[in-house]
């Protein structure tokens, strides 16, 4: 009995984990005149029925691909195909309403196009101190500015930036559905992963943002991947890309290293007696990480070469900092400007983490049980009610915003914008999105049945990096944009309750 309940615990906490977030999400609210709540769909209210209407509609949406695909084979080209007219759409209408943001967008991206025309960056240094993680992506940025304009004569433009996002959207879109294929086996699911995917995911206007939340998504996904369906039949060069790929998505965005971390903790335990006796393939597959790791970290660094911004600064807010913010009640967890002027107060980088550390346990202890019982459940309403994942509430957001450019860019901006520029159909795409997102909320925690499936090894996997996310996320600073990059992850765990359902009314069924 032991021994099956150890082998079993990424289940049971996920199953735990998301019975409490469900249940936070049905029954808690934030506090009137919070000053948040507004950046909520309906103001977080009728969450009930917007679970009930989402998830009717995504095991609908299951059942219409559990049908069509039992007398049917599976047509990779159609698949292909469909995906590229997908993407062409994606490209059209984000070219129709895209704009120019602020916050720490403009910073990233101002400092690569100075990069890019090989202007000093010294007017970002400021930032950059504070946030050093963003240095590896600016570089990145700069380096699509200098090929798509610089190196032609011509001014760096946003559009090109914003094409290849759209272009890694569409190749993470057909990565999931081989990785799903891979592991189970069943074109209904994977299919189920493809279609899930783009009516959450790739829809998201977020992709018309140049920022962490998509590269870190693409990061994710690219990692899970390697790590599954990529043609390497080597492991050890296999678990060498996978930790190299790891390393370099810590540094666009530190929680895509939460699946890297779950991969080892969880082989790490399975295969704890093999680790105790060194055995050949084991000690292969460590250095073969090993070497992974150094590979990165020195791509991540050579990336920098020639630029006066640093990855390691003194000056870093530190992660300290943001477990502060995630401890402010007043702001309930969100970014504060009180707690930055606190951090850059200290000048040395020991005596503010100390500072940082004191300040939370601080807080904690004038908050007590209840209160911090209280400020965690408020803060994950904040994070998992939002299907548009905290969408045009940072910064005045819309800075500049070209003009129309036909009825497609009336249409796109009456759906996407919102705040001071509400379109006639943002609540309506809002509150879908909100419902949608709930119905997968709903069929991932249904993903616990299916752990005795094939691919089930991935599943714990999965469940693991999601438990991990969810009380970082519940610990540290708290945002919907934030859990962003781990929606394919959901949207997995959500085809895989939806065929459990299936399996459990037809329990013979191979598609």
């Amino acid at each position: 009995m032991t021994l099956k309940l150890r082998n079993h615990i990424p289940e049971c906490c996920w199953t735990l984990v998301v019975s409490l977030v469900i249940a936070i999400v049905c029954f808690i609210h934030l506090p009137e005149n919070s000053g948040w709540d507004n950046s909520l769909p309906l103001n977080g209210h009728f969450h009930i029925p917007l679970m009930a209407l989402g998830f009717l509609a995504t095991l609908t949406i299951g059942f219409i691909v559990y049908t069509s695909c039992r007398n049917n084979q599976l047509h990779k080209n159609r698949l292909l195909y469909t995906s590229i007219a997908l993407a062409i759409i994606q490209i059209a209408v984000i070219h129709s309403y895209y704009f120019y943001t602020d916050w720490d967008v403009q910073q990233v991206t101002g400092a690569a196009e100075a990069m890019a025309r090989g202007e000093s960056v010294d007017g970002f240094g400021w930032y950059f101190q504070d946030n050093p993680n963003n240095v590896f992506l600016a570089r990145l940025f700069a380096l699509v500015f200098f090929l798509t304009g610089t190196m032609w004569g011509s001014e760096p433009s946003l559009f090109p930036l914003l094409l290849l996002q759209c272009a890694g959207c569409w190749i993470c879109g057909l990565m999931l559905f081989q990785t799903v294929f891979h592991i189970s086996h069943k074109k209904s699911i994977a299919i189920t992963v493809f279609l899930f995917y783009h009516i959450l995911i790739a829809s998201s206007p977020w992709w018309s943002i140049p920022y962490s939340d998509v590269w870190g998504l693409m990061a994710l996904v690219t990692i899970l991947w390697t790590a599954t369906a990529a043609p390497i039949k080597r492991k050890t060069i296999r678990a060498t890309l996978f930790a190299a790929l790891s390393i370099m998505g810590f540094y666009i965005k530190p929680q895509t290293s939460l699946i890297g971390i779950s991969y080892l903790l969880f082989y790490a335990t399975r295969y704890r007696r093999h680790l105790l006796h060194l055995r050949r393939p084991i000690v292969n597959i460590a250095i073969a990480i090993a070497t992974g790791i150094v590979a990165g970290w020195l791509f991540v660094h050579l990336a920098t070469v020639g630029s006066s911004l640093h990855l390691n600064s003194s000056k870093s807010l530190g992660m300290t900092h943001y477990l502060m913010l995630g401890a402010n009640q007043k702001n309930l967890g969100i970014y504060s400007d009180d707690d930055l002027d606190f951090s850059r107060s200290y000048d040395n980088k020991h005596e503010r983490q100390k500072a940082q550390l004191n300040e939370t346990i601080h807080r904690y202890k004038d908050m007590g049980v209840i209160g911090s019982l209280s400020l965690w459940g408020h803060k994950n309403v904040m994070n998992f009610s939002d299907g548009t994942f905290y969408w045009g509430h940072e910064g005045s957001f819309y800075k500049d915003i070209p003009p129309h450019k036909g009825s497609l860019s009336q249409l796109s901006r009456n759906v996407y914008y919102n705040r001071a520029n509400e379109g006639t159909l943002y609540k309506t795409w809002a509150t879908s999105q909100t419902a949608i997102w709930f119905g997968l909320l709903l069929l991932s925690a249904l993903s616990l049945l299916a752990c005795g499936d094939k691919g089930k090894h991935l599943l714990q996997i999965i469940m693991l990096t999601l438990v991990f996310a969810t009380l970082f996320h519940t610990l540290f600073e708290c945002r919907a944009r934030y859990l962003f990059c781990f929606t394919p992850l959901f949207v997995i765990l959500a085809a895989k309750g939806v065929d459990s359902i299936f399996s459990i009314i037809k329990p013979n069924r191979k598609y």
